[in-house]
């Protein structure tokens, strides 16, 4: 049996070869140029030729033709530059978010109507928030979106009426998408419709005791009854048409048929009048938009087109938002729609999600399971842990109080949290973030030190070794509140305060948490607080959620927290001595600890140009993201440099 390859074979082809090349030497060379103008010639000469020849010329040939058109290419690369062209569309994803009504002054049902309000109605202004836990310049910026320029306060000769009055002018030519004007009059019967009960919440807190009041064809102002220097990062709300929606009050909106489909908006996007084509089916029938679910009537898809009237300078290219519910992120038994599903299909360009809420599923496996681009960004969304030193309370006691910080100063979240969760540094723990201070807490090595000896006793049950924190002789029945959505985090904590001798009771209906937050009817409140300001006054103020209870304690009364939160807020964060006394305070009597920043998702796909290069470094809300729709396009083309 002869081997596959035999040398004398392999020998015989090699000399073959070179008898043939010489062979076409002999008889080509020297080459006369001047039969290459007879084209009779040089096809009979490339016909009768050997198949070595031909092969030969035609490899040539290709390759000064691939060789020419790659020039000719780089230099049109070289010379251009790709832009946005106009047209094209987004698919954004959200995963079993209802979806209900599109009304911006009403109570919103969830993020993926937020994300529609975003798209639709433009604000008075937005907030670019800074990095408050690192940020040296940690003070927001303020754009004007539909007013002129930023708000401004009123300026008063008594320093007690300050920080009351605050002036807003829209710009000229603003008009809803049907071409009327916006006007005062429908930002007046915007904010009447949000301070109801119904209204939406994001703003509703943040106008107690505010009024409004029209001053001139395009001007207005807030006046709040307490002075209030946070209004100013509160006050950024989207309105609606008055004439548009017949003046009707909130209750009536919430059932309002313009409020399940509005077609006069103010914002990059609105809803088209006619029906559209269903993007997760391949029939060309035409729909009603919003598309429901044939057996559940649930909202699955809304379709947006781009808005005939643009209220702001920033050119919009996207003709097409689309937002796309699906029942979960991985394929499942039962299931017919799934992140993964659309993503593998096309049908996915982006996809976001707050971390902070969202502790089960790590951000590696989506990106593998979807195949997306990715990015986690940090928020300024922070877990905090309060005290309640309300008087009659237990936490009154300043040692309970340290004990308790302490053993939260050096607690690390799970590693199974990675990526979700950034532990806040031990030297950023006990003061407030907004100060942008570090100081190192004061603390024994044992914890179980700082209690005093008189009030507590420490036992440990000799069979389980559990460890119980007695007040004459009896367990201390503390209530723990916390969110649902804070699982399986707030579960971690509620054992971490069983460890250290303290059960705790959980308070987590949406109705009782409203109760006891207004009640401070208890203990402790483990909660995600996002930061708009670095004023601290807006949560441990007496005007504000004072979520410690810091004025009803006669023992920290002495440090006159209240008067010194006010002062530093009033001074436009300037007064240093009150700031001082602030960071005192926190320091030594214990009644906050920051734990952990929140992070969130971006998955985007191949087709969202230039949106990972132009994320900025920190979202604080998700409604941000859109701020730069300007710079989404999935359509490109080139122009002369």
């Amino acid at each position: 049996m002869s081997s596959k390859f035999d040398p004398k074979e392999i020998s015989f082809k090699i000399r073959r070869f070179q008898y043939e090349i010489s062979h076409v030497f002999r008889h080509i060379w020297p080459i006369k140029f001047s039969q290459f103008r007879k084209f009779d010639v040089i096809s009979k000469s490339v016909i009768n030729s050997t198949k070595v020849v031909k092969s030969i010329l035609v490899i040539s040939l290709i390759g000064i033709l691939v060789s020419t058109t790659m020039f000719l290419y780089g230099i049109y690369l070289f010379s251009t530059t790709p832009v946005a062209a106009e047209g094209g569309q987004i698919i954004e994803t959200v995963e079993n978010s209802e979806i209900i009504t599109f009304n911006p002054v009403i109570s919103i049902n969830s993020e993926a109507e937020s994300k529609v309000n975003s798209l639709i109605y433009h604000p008075l202004y937005e907030i670019e928030y800074p990095d408050f836990l690192n940020s040296t310049e940690p003070k927001p910026i303020i754009k004007p979106i539909l007013l002129k320029s930023e708000p401004t306060w009123e300026n008063s000769t008594d320093p007690a009426e300050s920080f009351k009055v605050l002036n807003f002018e829209l710009k000229e030519g603003l008009q809803w998408s049907n071409g009327e004007p916006i006007t005062v009059d429908d930002v007046e019967y915007s904010f009447e419709r949000i301070i109801e009960t119904r209204g939406n919440q994001q703003f509703k807190n943040g106008f107690k005791e505010v009024k409004l009041q029209k001053t001139g064809p395009r001007t207005f102002k807030l006046v709040s009854n307490l002075q209030n220097p946070q209004l100013i990062y509160s006050a950024n709300f989207s309105p609606i048409s008055k004439k548009h929606y017949d003046s009707q009050i909130t209750d009536r909106l919430i059932s309002d048929n313009r409020s399940f489909k509005p077609t006069v908006t103010s914002g990059f996007y609105t809803f088209d009048d006619n029906d559209v084509i269903d993007p997760n089916n391949n029939s060309s029938k035409k729909v009603p938009n919003p598309i429901r679910d044939q057996q559940s009537q649930k909202i699955k898809t809304v379709v947006l087109t781009k808005n005939p009237v643009q209220n702001i300078e920033s050119e919009l290219k996207l003709e097409t938002y689309i937002i796309n519910k699906v029942d979960s992120l991985f394929d499942k038994p039962n299931i017919t729609n799934s992140l993964v599903s659309d993503s593998k299909a096309g049908k996915t360009d982006l996809f976001t999600r707050f971390l902070g809420t969202n502790l089960t599923t790590p951000s590696w496996k989506i990106k593998q399971d979807t195949g997306l681009e990715q990015k986690t960004i940090p928020t300024n969304t922070f877990y905090n842990l309060y005290l309640n030193s309300k008087v009659g309370e237990y936490f009154i006691n300043q040692s309970l109080r340290k004990y308790v910080i302490c053993q939260f100063v050096n607690y690390q979240a799970s590693p199974a949290y990675d990526g979700f969760l950034e532990n806040i540094p031990r030297n950023k723990r006990i003061v407030p973030i907004q100060l942008n201070t570090e100081v190192e807490p004061d603390c024994p090595a044992d914890p179980a030190e700082a209690l005093d000896q008189n009030v507590y006793q420490i036992t440990v049950d000799e069979q389980s070794q559990i460890k119980r924190i007695l007040l004459d002789g009896a367990e201390i029945p503390i209530t723990l509140l916390g969110i649902p959505e804070s699982e399986p985090l707030l579960s971690d904590i509620r054992r971490f305060f069983l460890e250290i001798g303290l059960p705790a009771e959980l308070i987590t209906g949406n109705e009782e948490i409203q109760k006891a937050l207004n009640d401070k009817d208890y203990l402790a409140a483990f909660l995600p607080v996002t930061i708009v300001s670095q004023d601290p006054y807006s949560l441990f103020g007496a005007n504000g959620q004072n979520l410690s209870a810091l004025r009803e304690n006669n023992r920290i009364l002495d440090y006159n927290i209240e008067e010194n939160l006010l002062t530093y807020s009033l001074s436009q964060l300037t007064n240093e001595e009150a700031k001082g006394n602030i960071i005192n305070f926190f320091q030594n009597e214990y009644v906050a600890v920051n734990l952990f920043r929140t992070n969130y998702e971006y998955n985007y796909s191949n087709r969202v140009r230039d949106l990972g290069n132009n994320l900025p470094n920190l979202y604080t809300f998700t409604d941000d993201s859109y701020g730069k729709l300007e710079n989404w396009f999935v359509k490109s083309k080139r122009v002369k440099n």
